[in-house]
């Protein structure tokens, strides 16, 4: 008889917070890359992102829309604060899926990855 084993795997999982309404946003570009990322007064040096990917939908109504979306890494607001009080020394930093409005030509924040 073959024994059973317990194979427990780990896995990289990610969920999405969405912000409803999404946040206003400014995103501004250095050679063609996003190098900054402006959000509730707060302004972030974009470490790294992905992207564009364009999205479009109702295109046969009135109510088309059109987008393009980045995932973007950005240094977090606040220092990360260890169980014991002490602050982490690294900066911590955050994943954030913006997008640009291509009708409106606005930039936003849909939300942050967990």
């Amino acid at each position: 008889m073959k024994e059973k084993r317990s194979v427990t795997k780990k896995q990289a999982t990610a969920a999405m917070r969405i912000f409803r309404p999404p946040l206003p946003a400014t995103v501004e570009f250095q050679e063609g890359k996003p190098a900054l990322l402006g959000c509730e007064g707060a302004r972030r040096r974009i470490l790294a992102f992905a992207g564009p990917w364009r999205t479009k939908g109702e295109w046969w109504s009135e109510s088309t829309w059109a987008r393009d979306e980045w995932d973007i890494e950005v240094r977090t607001l606040r220092p990360k604060v260890q169980p014991d009080g002490d602050r982490e020394s690294e900066e911590e930093t955050a994943l954030y899926r913006v997008y640009k409005d291509l009708r409106a030509k606005r930039w936003f924040v849909e939300g942050i990855y967990d």
